[in-house]
C-alpha cells in the first residue's frame, strides 16, 4: 500500500475516534485562538492605518511642502510646513500640471491644524485634523463624495466631518455645532473619500487661516496632467523655487507608513509568541496523550504493513488541522469584536481584520503544530510493533 493510501486509511481512522479525545482536543483549539486573538487584535490596528493611507496616494498628485520638513518625522510634516503665497504663482506655470476647461491651474493651497474634539464612547478628546482647502481642492479629489448636508461656504465658521470621524465624535451631526478652537463651528455635512481625508473635518482654507492667525499655507496640492509629467514638474519647480519640497501624493503617504514605529509590531509578537509557547505545550500534551492512548492501534497498523511515516504524519495533520481551526476561531473573534471599530490615533481610521491577518494567524497555527507535535509524532514513526504493544 503506498503513502497516500496509508494516510488516507489513517484519516479516516483518526476521524472515527475523534470523539473520544473531543475535550483534550480543545485545548489545541482554544490555545490557538487566543493566540490568533493577541496577535491580529494589534496588527488590526497597522492593517487599518497601512490600508487607509495607501488608499490616500494617487501618482498623479503633487504636494508641495516647505524643504524645512523633509527630514521631519512624516506624521508632522505637514503641520510644520510653511508655504508662502507667492509659491502658488510658480506651481501653476510649472510644465505638466493639469488645468480646467477654462484654463486654470489645478492646485490648492491648503492649511491644517489639530483640534480636540470629545469622543462619543468615553470623556476624553482625541486628537483630530481640522483641514482648510481652497475652492479646487475637492474638485481634485474624484474620491471625495458628500453624503449628507451641503459644503461649508467661504467666510463662515463651519464644516463637513468625514464619515469616520463623525463616528467618533460628539456633535458630528449635521446641523449640531461644535467648539473647536474657541470657536463655534457648524457642522453642514458628512462626506467619504475612503482615505485618511474621511478621519478629518474639512472646511475653508480662507476661514481657517484667519482662524489661526496663519499667514502662510502649509502645503499646495496640483494635479498633474498624468503621472508620466511628475519629473519635469519637479525638477522645474525645485529650480525655480528654492526651498520647496515637490513629492507624489503616493510617495508622501509610502513614507508615512515606512515612518510609523516598529513597536505595535514588537509588541504583538512578542505577545503572539508567550502565548505560541503555552500552546505548544499544550499541543505537546494533547498529542502525547493521543498517540498513547492509540498505542495497540498503532502496533495493529505497523503490523499490518504501514509505515512510520505515515503514522507519523497522520498525528501531525490531525494537530495542524486543530491548530488551524483554532486560527480561524481567533480570527473570527478579532473580526466580530474589532473589524471597523473607529480608532484614533494618527488620524482617524478603521480598524481592519483582513484576509491577508488569517494568513498570519494560520501561519502561526502551522508552526505551532508542527513544534508541539513533533516529538509525538516522531515517537510513533520510530516505535516498534513490540514496544508499541507494550506501552499499550
Amino acid at each position: 500500500m503506498n503513502l497516500l493510501a496509508q494516510m488516507r486509511v489513517l484519516l479516516r481512522l483518526n476521524m472515527r475516534s475523534f470523539h473520544e479525545r473531543i475535550k483534550s482536543s480543545l485545548v489545541i483549539v482554544v490555545g490557538l485562538a487566543f493566540v490568533a486573538i493577541a496577535l491580529l487584535s494589534i496588527l488590526a490596528l497597522a492593517e487599518g492605518l497601512r490600508l487607509s493611507l495607501f488608499r490616500s496616494g494617487h501618482d498623479d498628485r503633487v504636494l508641495v511642502m516647505s524643504a524645512s520638513v523633509a527630514n521631519v518625522w512624516a506624521g508632522s510634516q505637514e503641520n510644520r510646513s510653511r508655504v508662502p503665497g507667492t509659491v502658488l504663482t510658480a506651481v501653476g506655470r510649472a510644465p505638466g500640471i493639469g488645468r480646467t476647461r477654462d484654463g486654470r491651474a489645478l492646485l490648492d493651497a491648503q492649511i491644517e491644524t489639530d483640534v480636540r474634539p470629545w469622543k462619543k464612547t468615553s470623556s476624553e478628546q482625541g486628537m483630530e485634523r481640522l483641514r482648510g482647502l481652497g475652492p479646487l481642492g475637492l474638485a481634485m479629489m474624484g474620491e471625495f463624495h458628500l453624503v449628507a448636508g451641503r459644503l461649508p461656504r467661504p467666510g463662515h465658521y463651519e464644516l463637513i466631518a468625514g464619515a469616520t470621524a463623525a463616528e467618533k465624535f460628539r456633535d458630528m451631526a449635521v446641523g449640531s455645532h461644535v467648539t473647536l478652537m474657541d470657536q463655534d463651528w457648524t457642522v453642514t455635512g458628512h462626506f467619504r473619500s475612503g482615505t485618511q481625508l474621511e478621519g478629518d473635518l474639512v472646511t475653508d482654507a480662507a476661514t481657517l487661516k484667519t482662524a489661526l492667525g496663519q499667514d502662510d499655507y502649509n502645503l499646495v496640492m496640483a494635479s498633474l496632467r498624468d503621472a508620466d509629467a511628475f519629473a519635469a514638474f519637479q525638477s522645474v519647480l525645485q529650480r525655480e523655487t528654492p526651498g520647496v519640497l515637490v513629492e507624489r501624493e503616493s510617495d508622501y503617504y509610502a513614507h508615512y507608513w515606512q515612518a510609523v514605529p516598529d513597536t505595535p509590531f514588537v509588541v504583538a509578537y512578542l505577545l503572539g509568541g508567550l502565548l505560541a509557547l503555552g500552546a505548544i505545550a499544550g499541543t505537546l500534551h494533547t498529542m502525547t496523550a493521543a498517540v498513547g492512548a492509540r498505542a495497540r492501534e498503532i502496533a495493529l497498523l505497523r503490523a499490518v504493513g504501514f509505515g512510520g511515516w505515515p503514522v507519523a504524519l497522520a498525528v501531525i495533520m490531525e494537530a495542524t488541522l486543530l491548530a488551524m481551526l483554532g486560527a480561524v476561531l481567533g480570527t473570527g473573534i478579532d473580526w466580530l469584536w474589532l473589524d471597523g471599530y473607529t480608532y484614533n490615533a494618527q488620524g482617524v481610521f478603521h480598524v481592519m481584520v483582513t484576509p491577508r491577518l488569517l494568513l498570519v494567524a494560520l501561519g502561526w497555527a502551522v508552526g505551532v503544530a508542527l513544534i508541539g507535535a513533533a516529538l509525538p509524532a516522531g515517537r510513533a514513526a520510530r516505535g516498534s510493533v513490540v514496544e508499541a504493544l507494550r506501552d499499550s
